[in-house]
């Protein structure tokens, strides 16, 4: 977890160093992320329920991991496809942002036309590489949102068949129709 919302220090609303180590926790996680083209970093904001009134908190929470994805693509040139912005959440005992970096699972998820689900073969695979662990299924596709979204409920629902509980699913434009998964990698 980073200690406050990129943008604070130079504002005056933080102190120096920890200005100074929120500043090097970042570029290192940039310097990780920008050698691993497998990895999907997701991000979220937090607020504290005493930073500022109550309909605000939402918004500064929301902002925190915008502005640390801002960070990444424009200090550090990052690829903004490498992040996933997730909404905030305000009221909770931490305040800052929070990384969590899935890996990509390296299987063959294209969908035959208008077909629902992947090749059974696939999800035992995924299945496997999921064992124990939090999944992120991806379905992209060419603007049909809806066979889209159908897509997503069989492919989740055949993961869950196979054993594998912990799948959070989106929905996402993309030129090819494929599922892409994605395996939390273990903290280290």
């Amino acid at each position: 977890r980073g200690s406050a919302s990129v943008g604070r220090a130079y504002r005056g609303l933080e102190g120096e160093e920890l200005a100074r180590e929120r500043q090097e926790a970042f570029d290192r996680v940039a310097q990780w992320l920008g050698a691993s083209d497998d990895v999907v970093l997701e991000v979220r904001g937090y607020c504290l329920n005493s930073e500022v009134p109550l309909k605000s908190r939402d918004a500064l929470a929301k902002a925190r991991g915008e502005k640390a994805v801002q960070y990444f693509v424009t200090k550090c040139s990052l690829a903004s496809d490498a992040f996933r912005t997730l909404p905030g959440t305000a009221g909770v005992e931490f305040q800052g942002v929070e990384f969590v970096a899935f890996t990509r699972i390296d299987v063959d998820g294209t969908f035959q036309p208008d077909a629902l689900g992947v090749d059974g073969e696939v999800l035992d695979d995924v299945a496997q590489a999921c064992r124990g662990a939090a999944a992120v299924l991806e379905i992209h596709h060419g603007g049909n949102v809806q066979l889209a979204r159908a897509r997503l409920a069989a492919v989740r629902r055949s993961l869950q068949d196979r054993g594998v509980t912990a799948v959070r699913g989106r929905v996402v434009r993309g030129e090819v129709e494929v599922a892409r998964f994605y395996v939390q990698a273990a903290p280290g």
